[in-house]
Parts: C-alpha cells; sequence; structure tokens
C-alpha cells in the first residue's frame, strides 16, 4: 500500500536535500570508473543551528532547521552551491550519457489514469511519451474522441505545474481539481465548468488539503485541510467566501493524525477515517449525515486494529 501523502510531507522536507545525495551517489557508485576532471576535494559546506524541541519530556535536535525554508536567499544559495558540486563530479564521468538514453527510454512512454464516469462522460488524465505532464481530458462514451480539457504545460514555463482531478458531479457538466505549483505540499482547488470549458468564480486558496469530495448537485465541496491544530473537515457552499466554511469535524485531534473523508454517491454520507499515522495499527472511522448536519455518528473509535469502511448503495 502507498504511504498516504500526508505521511510523507514532514519527512519529504526534512530529508529532501539527503535523498538527492543518495541517488547521486548511487549514480557514481554505477558509471564505469575512468579518467576524471579534478574534483573539488569537499562539498560545500552546510551551516549547522541545533534547533532544539522537547517531544513527551524527550530533547531532540535538529541541525538543519533553517533548510525547511525552501524560499529564503540562504537556502536557494546553499541549493544552487550543491547543484553545482554534484555537476562537477558527474559531468566527466564515462557512461553517463548512455544512462541517461537508458532512462529516458523508459520513462518516455504514454501512460493514463484510472477514469472517472459520470452521466456518459469519461473524466481521466494522459500523458504523452513527449509530455511533461498528464493532460486532463474528456470522453463522452466508450468510443467517443478524447478532447482536451486542461493542459497543464503552458502554465510554467519549466512544466512544473501540475493537475490533479478531485471531484466530479453528478451530472458530469462539472468538476473539481487541484493546481499544484512544482513539488509543493499545497495545491489550490479549483472549479471547472465542463461545457463552458472555463474555470467557474471561487477558488479554495492554497494549503495541504488531505481530501476533497464534490456534492453531485454541485451545491457543496466537502474537504479536509490541514491546520496549525491539526486536520479538519469542512464544507464550502459553491460560489462562497472560503473564510465562511464551516468546520464539521475534526475537533481535538492534533497534526499527528491523518483525516480523509469521501462522500456517497447519492451526497447523503461523509464517511470520515481517522488514521493514528501512516503505518500505525488503529484507525478510526465515523459517519455525518450532511441532511441533519449533526454530529458524525462513530463506528468504530476503540478497536486497536486497521479498517477501511466504504459506503454501498444508501
Amino acid at each position: 500500500m502507498p504511504i498516504h501523502p500526508v505521511g510523507q510531507i514532514r519527512i519529504r522536507r526534512l530529508l529532501r536535500p539527503s535523498l538527492r545525495w543518495i541517488s547521486l551517489t548511487a549514480l557514481l557508485c554505477a558509471a564505469p570508473v575512468g579518467s576524471q576532471s579534478p574534483q573539488p576535494k569537499a562539498p560545500p559546506p552546510t551551516r549547522t543551528d541545533n534547533v532544539k524541541d522537547v517531544y513527551h519530556g524527550v530533547e531532540v535536535v535538529d541541525a538543519y532547521r533553517w533548510l525547511e525554508d525552501q524560499k529564503s536567499a540562504e537556502t536557494r544559495a546553499w541549493i544552487d552551491a550543491q547543484n553545482a558540486y554534484t555537476e562537477s563530479l558527474l559531468k566527466a564521468r564515462p557512461g553517463r550519457e548512455s544512462l541517461k538514453q537508458k532512462l529516458t527510454a523508459l520513462l518516455k512512454i504514454d501512460s493514463f489514469g484510472t477514469p472517472t464516469e459520470r452521466n456518459g462522460r469519461y473524466f481521466f488524465t494522459k500523458r504523452l511519451a513527449s509530455q511533461d505532464q498528464p493532460v486532463l481530458y474528456l470522453r463522452k462514451g466508450l468510443k467517443g474522441t478524447d478532447e482536451v480539457l486542461i493542459d497543464p504545460h503552458p502554465m510554467s514555463p519549466d512544466h512544473t505545474t501540475t493537475v490533479l482531478l478531485r471531484g466530479v458531479s453528478g451530472d458530469g457538466s462539472m468538476f473539481v481539481y487541484a493546481l499544484r505549483q512544482g513539488g509543493a505540499d499545497e495545491t489550490e482547488i479549483r472549479m471547472f465548468d465542463v461545457d463552458a470549458r472555463k474555470d467557474l468564480p471561487g477558488r479554495l486558496p492554497p494549503a495541504r488539503y488531505l481530501t476533497v469530495a464534490l456534492d453531485p448537485d454541485k451545491k457543496a465541496l466537502y474537504y479536509t485541510r490541514m491546520t496549525p491544530e491539526g486536520p479538519r473537515v469542512f464544507t464550502h457552499k459553491v460560489g462562497a467566501d472560503p473564510a465562511t466554511d464551516a468546520e464539521i469535524f475534526g475537533k481535538g485531534y492534533g497534526p499527528e493524525k491523518i483525516i480523509v473523508s469521501s462522500l456517497s454517491e447519492d451526497g447523503r454520507y461523509l464517511l470520515i477515517h481517522i488514521l493514528h499515522g501512516s503505518s500505525a495499527d488503529r484507525t478510526e472511522v465515523y459517519l455525518w449525515d450532511a441532511v441533519k448536519a449533526g454530529p458524525a455518528a462513530t463506528i468504530v473509535n476503540d478497536v486497536p486494529a486497521r479498517f477501511f469502511a466504504e459506503i454501498a448503495g444508501n
């Protein structure tokens, strides 16, 4: 099972610089030994500030906390220096070009995402071998022609913007998608009019959204967003100011928890899962009635085991 993206957020931010060196070490070891151009004696130094935190009475020292600010001038300068050093080591390695050609051949293939069907319309992503990012398509009927809905390539000169389908209305005339800039954890949530081929007014601002579900009647969104206190489930009226979105679940759960939700096909029930960590052995399950809009009903919350529920029919 893939690790849930929320469980990767902290790890990715802390280890991203190290992962680069792990990959580069593998490449250096795999490349044939041969004549090399002169190499610098050591990589550029990395400053340590040794920030101290206390968790449950245990002091933990974080030497590289400052690198988590990815937009700071110091962090960007560090990345540039590390990249320059890396390139100085790799540029003259024998076999590098042949390795590049082999990897390119393996990666340059057509790929397709699993389609979502609504009212005879199929929504899916497709990336051609010649493209850097998946493009969002519509096909009317199984044998229809593939029509481009959103192409992210023109959105950024370096092709680092991506689009993710998050939900489709019951009649297939509207969908919700996430827009990600580069490798950011935060995404912006947008709504799209399929027949008019344009975005609808109103967007959810960039944030760490765990799940997003669109009401089949196109009147509301239900989403889970990370807040400083922890993950929370909100309801958003389409066209309203996101600042007025109501919190419907999650109070009391800290940032170490993962909350995901899914909506029944008729839009009546919101199924909520609380994971006690990405690999923990405890899961809580709740059911929220969108019509009654009262407290969520408890399905299970006191059994030390993993549970995954689905709604069947009504």
